[in-house]
């Protein structure tokens, strides 16, 4: 006797809330994501480029959901402007390795290769004149996380930390980041 064949599930359409996806140029720009809200409804957002983005939305949707300060996930406002501004600075420490054939040049009696230069060099110098006063652990945690895009959870399992103590020592380690930016002669006010 064979096996009795089951019917296959009818499976419900999964609703699809109505985005506005913008302009051709910001469908080009940027990434769209799909993501399920719950099992029937899904929506469409911008996919994070990098984890401080998602940490600090994370924040940004308990802080809407009211839910209170201690018990909220991800960074807060101050904490993401210091790691996006630190990634920023770190961008322009490692700028692209290849130059345009020709560049423009106004003035005749600017260098156009040593403009470059000279922002990479006061960048470098920012860069750890900023990490100098941060411990080693946190100074190592804001070069991973905020300067090369690993995850936390990566960051947590190599150091075989449990697991939400990562998050924990990051909010710590970006504290200390801000301090260090507003001891800084050359930096916005928190």
């Amino acid at each position: 006797m064979g096996k009795k064949q089951r019917k296959p599930r009818q499976r419900t359409h999964a609703i699809q809330l109505e985005a506005d996806r913008g302009t051709p140029e910001f469908q080009a720009k940027v990434k769209l994501e799909t993501v399920y809200l719950d099992r029937k409804t899904t929506a469409t957002r911008v996919r994070d480029k990098r984890p401080i983005d998602k940490y600090h939305r994370l924040y940004k949707i308990d802080e809407e959901n009211g839910v209170r300060e201690a018990d909220r996930r991800g960074i807060n406002d101050a904490q993401y402007r210091a790691a996006d501004r630190i990634a920023c600075n770190h961008e322009k420490t490692h700028p692209r390795l290849s130059r345009e054939l020709v560049p423009m040049v106004f003035d005749k009696g600017i260098n156009p290769g040593a403009y470059p230069l000279e922002i990479q060099i006061e960048a470098v110098h920012l860069h750890d004149r900023l990490l100098r006063p941060l411990n080693n652990e946190s100074r190592s945690m804001v070069r991973q996380i905020c300067c090369y895009g690993e995850c936390l959870n990566e960051y947590e399992a190599a150091r075989r930390w449990r697991k939400g103590y990562g998050m924990i020592r990051l909010r710590e380690a970006l504290d200390e980041l801000v301090e260090s930016f507003r001891k800084t002669k050359n930096s916005y006010t928190f």
